[in-house]
């Protein structure tokens, strides 16, 4: 009988097979690893299931030691738990070397890898497997619920299971599994607390308790106010808690109150509370270590409080900047990638394909016999027998991983990149859009990308706006239709794998081979966190390495940085980017694709003094009408001018580009001089203003470090590249012929030296 365990779902488990003591003395042998309680987890689940107890008194006994062959019998597949073949070995051979040091002998070898188990472990294992305790093995199935959307959530019982029993349990977690499925998004975060309360608080609310409608009532209403008092500690958002209170409530009332599972409560209902909106003002606020606190909603954490101006230009300045860091960094990627495909290609071309049903093939494991073979035969090349075959015969050294990166196979994270960009370029795009795309329908047809004419299209669904709304389609550039197609070609071979294998992950867009040549699943999106780094060293030194021709930050300066990185926040950051260069609210919510326009919006992702700042001094400028006046004849102005610092190309600018004109040469005729505003701002511009603002925005265009640009030199390019199309979008020839005189006698290197940070 096949146990499936979700390694996600093990820490919801308390020990109950493995004594504190035997616990103690088996973590001591690995201090700091983390991740061992996760492998003493699998060791209990083993225990429990096969009923058996491994106590440290008994470690060195014959006992102890079938116990552990029997545990080494089970992990072989993944009937125990559904994870990987390398992790679950890695899990075994910490346990075993963990035993032998607190005492275990044994006169078997522990296994290194698949199909490398001892046949003394296996046989144990095939005798225990005959008779496994039933309810064991449905309490550790982790009572699994599929959501409307088809994702599938564990909830946290085990501690109901063992206070109330397994008969409450099985019936709580039936009446779930049967109305979650009429919910989109996962709400079991309060089914999961419930139980917590519950279970800690068995003898005031037993069983009775929920057939008695006062009993209920109160149990709700001491619950409540547990739920709260969590979110004080814990720091929650209390309008948000307020509001998945009352949808978590009615979740119950509809799960369990209406389908007569428990008794109705005085009234009918159970306890509610004031929900209120979650103002903008409110929303994303995190404290920093420094005890600052800062609105954390894009890549760059946005301080609430602002100085000056100065202080919002950095701040501006900053937030393009590690925006361009990010983009850099996944455009760079893709190019990469871009060339090991021609490699592999031109590999292929020049190899043969190597018959595979030869017992001896090391004679023909050149690696462009293994690409030809790759190219004919896809996902089905065996690819861990070269490697086995290659590393016997000492033709080459490669991993598996190290392999299937040099065949341009998609593993974990590869494709983090091309989804970075996406979602960079089309912020209308979600990580829930990205994870759930489908590229074919039920049928088979194609349905993720289409083509209508020359426009192609990314279709997808974001199931919040409603059913009429749900579907998305993001028309895609020559860029990111570039994108799209890479993601295509490499993840074509592992598609055709799983689609002559029934599994209907084939379907999705983007499809992952795992840590290494692993079984093709649903390709995750990966989260740079403190924890994945420290566990694992090298992939930390990797990425690193990969953002250091992008940025000067360094160490734990740029980990901070990467732990901010998340296709959230680059989507965020995206549109906040363009509000920079536009700053309308109602141009915010299109382009992250929201069915309406709320004018709170803004303030979620920037603080009020940045929204100050656009009102009081960039709408003024962005926003009206331009009336440009030429006020400046001379033809040599700027080539005479050499610039030492942005604060002289400042200077330069004010005085011949944006300063104020007489009031006889903005209203000659006296029509409006009587009227305080009509909605106009006039400015003086030169030739050689419009030719230094033109050099400035092509310098910046170009930067070989667009990182460092400074804010005054964004400031001012943004306000060049408005002015210069307000111009000609109007019908003022003479203007129009400015703009060619600037873009004719563009000089971006008079620019270099001044345009970056001091």
């Amino acid at each position: 009988m096949s146990v499936i365990v979700n390694s996600r779902w093990l820490q919801a488990y308390e020990f109950r097979n493995l004594s504190q003591e035997t616990i103690t003395a088996l973590c001591a042998t690995f201090p700091n690893d983390q991740n061992f309680l996760t492998s003493l987890k699998l060791l209990e689940c083993y225990c429990d299931i096969t009923g058996q107890r491994l106590s440290s008194s008994a470690m060195d006994t014959s006992c102890a030691a079938e116990l552990i062959a029997g545990f080494c019998g089970s992990m072989e597949s993944d009937g125990i738990v559904g994870i990987a073949a390398g992790t679950r070995f890695a899990h075994l051979r910490k346990i075993i070397a963990a035993c032998r040091n607190a005492g275990m002998s044994t006169d078997w070898e522990a296994p290194v890898g698949p199909n490398t188990v001892n046949p003394y472990c296996r046989s144990i294992w095939s005798s225990h497997s005959a008779c496994l305790d039933l309810l064991a093995v449905e309490y550790w199935s982790a009572w699994p619920v599929v959501h409307r959307s088809g994702e599938v959530s564990g909830l946290r019982l085990s501690n109901l299971w063992n206070s109330h029993g397994h008969k409450f349990v099985r019936q709580f977690h039936k009446q779930c599994s049967i109305h979650m499925l009429k919910y989109a998004k996962n709400g079991k975060n309060f089914i999961n607390e419930f139980a917590v309360f519950v279970s800690s608080n068995a003898e005031l609310f037993p069983i009775d308790s929920f057939r008695d409608p006062i009993q209920l009532y109160i149990l709700f209403k001491s619950y409540r106010k547990y739920y709260f008092d969590q979110a004080t500690v814990r720091k929650l958002n209390k309008p948000a808690r307020r509001r998945e209170w009352n949808k978590g409530v009615l979740f119950m009332e509809e799960t369990f109150i209406h389908g007569r599972i428990w008794a109705t409560p005085p009234g009918g209902r159970l306890p509610r509370v004031k929900a209120t909106k979650t103002s903008g003002r409110e929303a994303n606020i995190k404290q920093m270590k420094d005890g600052a606190l800062v609105r954390h909603k894009l890549i760059t954490p946005v301080p609430l409080h602002l100085k000056d101006n100065d202080a919002i230009e950095r701040l501006l300045s900053q937030v393009e900047s590690d925006f361009c860091v990010v983009t850099g960094w996944a455009r760079a990627r893709i190019a990469e990638m871009e060339l090991a495909i021609d490699v592999r290609n031109q590999l292929a071309m020049d190899g043969q394909t190597i018959d595979c049903s030869e017992r001896k093939i090391g004679k023909h494991l050149s690696l462009k016999n293994i690409c030809a073979t790759y190219k004919d035969l896809g996902y089905n090349a065996p690819i861990q027998r070269f490697v086995k075959v290659a590393n016997q015969r000492d033709l080459y050294k490669y991993s598996v991983s190290s392999l299937g990166k040099k065949l341009c196979i998609p593993s974990a994270g590869v494709l983090f990149a091309h989804q970075v960009l996406l979602v960079a370029k089309h912020p209308v795009i979600t990580s829930r859009f990205i994870s759930e795309l489908d590229l074919y329908d039920e049928r088979g047809d194609l349905k993720g990308v289409v083509t209508d004419g020359e426009v192609r299209y990314l279709v997808g669904y974001k199931r919040r706006r409603g059913q009429v709304l749900a579907e998305q389609r993001v028309m895609l550039d020559q860029e990111s239709s570039h994108v799209i197609d890479q993601v295509l070609e490499l993840t074509s071979p592992l598609r055709e794998f799983l689609r002559l294998q029934g599994d209907e992950n084939y379907r999705k867009l983007f499809l992952s081979s795992g840590l290494a040549v692993a079984y093709p699943k649903v390709a995750c999106i990966p989260l740079w966190t403190k924890s994945s780094f420290e566990k694992h060293p090298y992939y930390r030194a990797n990425i690193h390495f990969q953002f250091h021709q992008q940025t000067d930050l360094r160490d734990q300066d740029l980990d901070s940085f990467l732990f901010e990185v998340t296709l959230n926040s680059v989507r965020a950051t995206s549109a906040v980017v363009e509000f920079i260069k536009n700053p309308s609210p109602a141009n915010l919510a299109d382009s992250l694709g929201h069915e309406s326009y709320d004018p709170d919006l803004a303030s979620s992702y920037l603080p009020d003094e940045v929204l100050d700042y656009f009102k009081s001094r960039h709408v003024r400028v962005f926003q009206r009408w331009l009336v440009v006046h030429a006020m400046k004849d001379s033809a040599m102005l700027f080539q005479a001018t050499s610039f030492q610092n942005m604060d002289e190309l400042e200077e330069f600018i004010r005085n011949n580009a944006y300063g104020d004109i007489t009031g006889y040469l903005k209203d000659p005729e006296g029509v409006f001089s009587k009227k305080e505003d009509i909605g106009k701002i006039y400015i003086a511009v030169s030739p050689q203003a419009l030719t230094a603002l033109v050099s400035l925005c092509v310098c910046i265009r170009t930067a070989e470090r667009p990182q460092e640009v400074s804010p005054k030199a964004h400031y001012w390019s943004r306000l060049g590249e408005l002015t210069i199309k307000e111009i000609m979008s109007g019908y003022d020839e003479l203007l129009k012929s400015y703009v060619l005189y600037a873009e004719a006698n563009v000089d971006s290197g008079a620019m270099e030296s001044v345009i970056y940070e001091n």
